[in-house]
């Protein structure tokens, strides 16, 4: 898709179906959590994302409150200036933001700080040696330091183990995400594991 310069495209379709399985949830009398939805490069540089969410969530009468947006480290290397206004008007509409794959980028703490992100997201290559990686641990609890300090919360990615979960829980970790608790599901299967009907 990125060869091809398809990738504002790709975001466009995922965002609809996004909303698509939002409301038709809410329709079904079920609140959804908040829906994490990956945001590439080519899309938040663009001026007119912002008024795209909107639209996309209007037709199918989704707030966008009800979005959390992720942006890799690398997204945010452009016209600095630009990035900042289109990601403050997506907050100032409702949506929150985190960074992905916090720790495999090239983001700078100046753009950290100037951003209005609310979590961070640990790649998941710092979590898969846990707890038995020294290297590994003193990362994460740096960029946990980080956070903390900066006012986010943080998400661990590729939890898979026990040992990962209990590590993370001892460390204050805010968020776990991985295998241990479910592989990737179409969302029809979502709904009847974690919303069945009575």
């Amino acid at each position: 898709a990125r060869s091809g310069g398809l990738m504002y495209a790709l975001g466009e379709c995922v965002l609809r179906r996004v909303c698509e399985h939002w409301q038709q949830a809410h329709n079904q009398s079920i609140t959804l959590p908040e829906i994490s939805v990956n945001l590439a490069a080519e899309q938040v540089s663009v001026a007119e994302l912002p008024s795209l969410i909107r639209g996309t969530c209007r037709e199918h009468s989704v707030p966008v409150s009800a979005l959390h947006f992720e942006v890799t480290e690398d997204s945010i290397q452009g016209d600095f200036s630009s990035l900042t206004r289109i990601l403050k008007e997506l907050v100032a509409d409702g949506a929150s933001l985190s960074i992905d794959d916090f720790g495999t980028g090239y983001s700078s703490l100046s753009r950290l700080k100037s951003l209005p992100f609310s979590r961070i997201k640990i790649d998941r290559s710092f979590i898969s040696q846990l707890p038995d990686d020294e290297d590994d641990c003193a990362i994460t609890l740096s960029i946990l330091g980080l956070t903390r300090g900066l006012g986010l919360s943080v998400v661990a990615e590729g939890v898979e183990t026990e040992a990962h979960e209990q590590w993370l829980f001892r460390q204050g970790c805010d968020y776990l995400q991985g295998y241990r608790y479910s592989r990737p599901l179409p969302f029809n299967a979502l709904m009847d594991e974690f919303f069945p009907l009575p």
